[in-house]
């Protein structure tokens, strides 16, 4: 091997030679102690009390009583009342509508023709009853047969007088029923006909409610129904039900009163309906000024009292994690991670009786990935920093 080939090879040599000795004689770093930060999160100290549910539902107005106007007899309509349209008011007794009377006039006029002739045809044959009487008591023998006295001619002469009567009193109900009046206080729905139209027997001339009560039907689940305050599902005192409506920036509220649930549960939706009843909801008795006015149709929120519960503690929903748990700190701020016993749930909110002790510090931020003596730190403490990033966000609070 000649000098040109073995001095790169010494020199490539030496060189990984030192490459060694460095690598081996390097100062092998500190090794510190891995310590994480604590995560930021909001606390809720608890003490247990008396708490009431409040259950949350909502239903449109509607009215109690509705009924549809029939035409009980046939007629051209000539006249109609000013407040017989769609949401007009009108009270118990006024004429809505009204029909053409004079073919009815004129059969009115025939019946009591015709009971006067039949008075007189009676009249008449009485008079010969009389005198048959006394022809017989002249020279007749024996008892008289009525045939004689003409005594089946007296009873048609009778019964005659009666159809004539009852033909009166029809002609003159007929003639009441040419004015449509309302049968109580109430608005009208709907408007189906209007001067000039012909209507027949049992032709829909419009729709109207009472304005007196209105009822509210209030959807709620089986476990939301046993927390009201019911005997056999039916209330035996009154149960207030406060009724809200957002009207733009203002919030109209009125009370009603649980009246009843239906004993059927929704086939669909697997809920039962609470019904409410609501007094004078346009406020044409109490007066404008003294409520807020609800129309029918209208979409109300209602809230209804439940039962109140002893030593438990109120918590928001989102205190609850998905496994049912509710996260706590201790007084150094350790995490601890218990089993909760939810009796109750409404709203945003939860009924917790066991698993809590008072004054106990319930976590309410969520931490994903929980781990039991995980350290925390309170977003309330006046040195608390939120520059750690494995802070947990804080679900916004749900309106009520």
């Amino acid at each position: 091997m000649n000098k040109k080939t073995l001095l790169p090879i010494l020199v490539l040599g030496g060189a990984f030679a030192l490459m060694v000795t460095m690598i081996a004689m390097r100062p092998k770093p500190e090794k510190k102690p891995h310590q994480p930060k604590p995560v930021l999160v909001e606390t809720l100290t608890v003490e247990a009390g008396e708490h009431q549910v409040w259950l949350e539902s909502q239903g449109a107005v509607t009215p109690l009583r509705q009924s549809s106007l029939t035409a009980r007899v046939s007629g051209t309509v000539v006249e109609t009342a000013p407040q017989f349209l769609r949401g007009g008011f009108f009270h118990q007794g006024d004429v809505l509508l009204r029909l053409d009377p004079t073919d009815l006039q004129v059969a009115l006029t025939r019946a009591e023709a015709s009971l006067a002739s039949r008075k007189a045809q009676l009249a008449a044959e009485l008079a010969k009853a009389e005198q048959a009487r006394k022809d017989w008591q002249a020279g007749g023998k024996g008892k008289p047969s009525p045939l004689v006295l003409r005594q089946p001619y007296v009873d048609e002469a009778r019964a005659a007088v009666k159809a004539a009567e009852a033909d009166l009193a029809q002609a003159r109900a007929n003639l009441e029923r040419s004015f449509i009046r309302a049968p109580y206080d109430g608005l009208v729905l709907q408007k189906n006909v209007d001067v000039g139209q012909f209507v027949g027997i049992g032709t829909t001339l419009g729709s109207i409610a009472a304005t007196d009560v209105a009822e509210i039907r209030l959807p709620l689940t089986e476990a939301e129904l046993a927390m009201l305050p019911l005997q056999n599902d039916q209330p035996q005192a009154p149960v207030p039900v406060i009724l809200q409506q957002s009207v733009g920036e203002q919030l109209l509220q009125r009370e009603a009163v649980l009246h009843r649930t239906e004993a059927v549960a929704d086939d669909k939706t697997r809920t039962v309906y609470a019904v409410a009843r609501l007094a004078d909801p346009y406020l044409r008795q109490a007066g404008k000024e003294q409520g807020a006015l609800l129309r029918f149709g209208s979409f109300v929120h209602a809230r209804l009292p439940g039962r109140v519960f002893a030593n438990t503690y109120e918590l928001p929903r989102h205190a609850r994690n998905v496994q049912g748990q509710i996260l706590l700190a201790d007084a150094s701020m350790t995490l601890h991670i218990r089993p909760a016993h939810v009796i109750a749930e409404y709203g945003d909110r939860i009924l917790v009786d066991q698993g809590i002790e008072p004054g106990e510090r319930v976590v309410l931020t969520p931490i994903p990935n929980a781990v039991e003596g995980m350290q925390l730190q309170d977003a309330n403490d006046p040195h608390a920093t939120a520059t750690d990033t494995t802070r947990a966000a804080t679900p916004e609070k749900r309106d009520e």
